[in-house]
């Protein structure tokens, strides 16, 4: 195949990169799935970014900023840049998996664009948006451990202000996680 001619389809472009295998498999089946998941509400949009990448766009409510001072709370798009690297079927690092691209949000569970909750190996496209967005929208807060310790005691000091926005993630019937095909045998 000529490097400099498009890649037509998601087989051909992870035959070019030699991905094969379960973890072709799991790919195939999130592509499948981002399809299906940007249609499945008004909160999230799924954009392919590669074999092994995609751009998570949610239309939330957040407290956006960098600290107590400049933090306000807005209705906003915010994006999250998922990639799948080879070996994440046996093994998962948030920090390289999730990246918070654009704007800064305030939040004792994220920092520097790094998302901190629990992501085991082979987690899909689905369950990600969903972690990511509870955490956006102050569903979900870690006010024990944080990454952030000044967000962290504002989200002591103010529960009764989260969480910031109620919304179900999927406003349609969005497809079921034990349909999403993780590559496992």
């Amino acid at each position: 195949m000529n490097p400099a001619q498009p890649i037509h389809s998601l087989e051909a472009e992870l035959a070019l990169l030699g991905i094969t295998g379960p973890f072709a498999a799991f790919l195939n089946a999130q592509h499948k799935l981002a399809s299906a998941l940007d249609q499945a509400g008004d909160v999230l949009r799924v954009t392919r970014a590669g074999a092994d990448r995609f751009l998570l766009s949610f239309q939330c409510r957040t407290l956006i900023g960098s600290n107590q001072r400049d933090c306000r709370a807005a209705d906003c798009r915010v994006m999250a840049g998922i990639w799948f690297p080879q070996d994440y079927l046996r093994r998962a690092s948030t920090a390289d998996v999730v990246t918070l691209l654009d704007p800064r949000v305030f939040h004792p569970n994220l920092r520097g664009g790094v998302f901190c909750f629990e992501l085991k190996p082979g987690m899909g496209l689905r369950d990600l948006a969903h972690v990511i967005y509870e955490l956006l929208s102050w569903q979900t807060v870690n006010t024990v451990h944080g990454l952030d310790d000044e967000a962290l005691d504002w989200a002591r000091a103010n529960r009764n202000l989260w969480p910031l926005d109620t919304r179900p993630l999927f406003s349609k019937r969005a497809p079921a996680a034990e349909k999403e095909d993780t590559g496992h045998v």
